[in-house]
């Protein structure tokens, strides 16, 4: 069952950040305005996705599933990696 979790919950996160952004450009009659809203559900769509695959490719491969990470890595791996390697360089 935590498997099912696992797998489920970060592809809803997903898919929730691109639809949310998707339906509030519906609100906007300024063409400028919807544009940009999708642009920013796009990004955040790409955003999750990454975290979702570096859950499966560091903790998924090694350890056993884990509802709480697979949200973490998810929402939260390319802004603190990012983050990581600027500091790194520094």
């Amino acid at each position: 069952m935590r498997d099912a979790f696992s797998n489920a919950i970060p592809l809803a996160i997903v898919i929730t950040s691109m639809l949310y952004f998707a339906y509030l450009s519906t609100f906007y009659s300024n063409p400028i305005n919807s544009l940009v809203l999708i642009s920013i559900g796009s990004m955040l769509f790409s955003i999750t996705l990454i975290g979702r695959a570096a859950y499966y490719r560091d903790y998924a491969s090694k350890k056993p599933h884990s509802v709480f990470y697979a949200v973490v890595y998810t929402l939260f791996f390319v802004p603190v990696y990012v983050g990581y390697m600027i500091l790194k360089k520094r």
